[in-house]
């Protein structure tokens, strides 16, 4: 209730001799980014935008044998947070979020993020524990729409290349 828009699927337990796999299948519909935010525990930052789109999981037991995949669009939100009385960093968020995930790995396709002013496009295979490779493209047109994370941030930026290694020692070439 508390997440506004809605979501709508399946949840499936089938228990072939007690080894119980879950499977799920949900669409979402105008999910409220913020409110997500907060139930999360984001504390520092208040995301605005509307969720929709597509989630499907298996997985076995405790989460063995994940295998699953999204399929999301943020919507712009409608803009109802007062910027002068919120105690956080309100931050308008548009764009897609395309990826499949497994027990090893999380893998973005075709995803793009935006601010107002800014914008993030990844593509590639992030391992926590191994390998990773992700590239990125960030352009932004005014550096301070990230001031919650450095203040007195300014100026323009950009950005092609990629990160990769493994999490102990990752590299950044572009």
């Amino acid at each position: 209730e508390g997440l506004k828009g809605h979501a709508a699927g399946s949840v499936r337990v089938d228990d072939p001799f007690h080894a119980l796999l879950f499977t799920t299948d949900l669409k979402l519909n105008g999910i409220d980014l913020s409110g997500l935010a907060q139930v999360a525990g984001l504390s520092t930052i208040t995301p605005t935008g509307q969720i929709q789109g597509s989630l499907h999981a298996t997985w076995r037991g405790p989460g063995k044998d994940f295998n699953g995949e999204g399929h999301l669009k943020v919507l712009p939100g409608p803009d109802h947070i007062d910027r002068q009385t919120s105690s956080t960093a309100v931050l308008p968020i548009s764009g897609d979020l395309n990826f499949s995930a497994n027990d090893t790995s999380l893998l973005f396709h075709n995803t793009q993020l935006q601010l107002k002013q800014s914008r993030l496009k990844l593509e590639g295979n992030i391992s926590p524990g191994g390998d990773s490779r992700v590239g990125l493209e960030f352009h932004s047109e005014n550096l301070g729409e990230f001031a919650f994370l450095i203040p007195d941030l300014r100026g323009e930026a950009s950005f092609e290349g990629s990160i990769h290694g493994n999490r102990q020692a990752p590299r950044l070439e572009g």
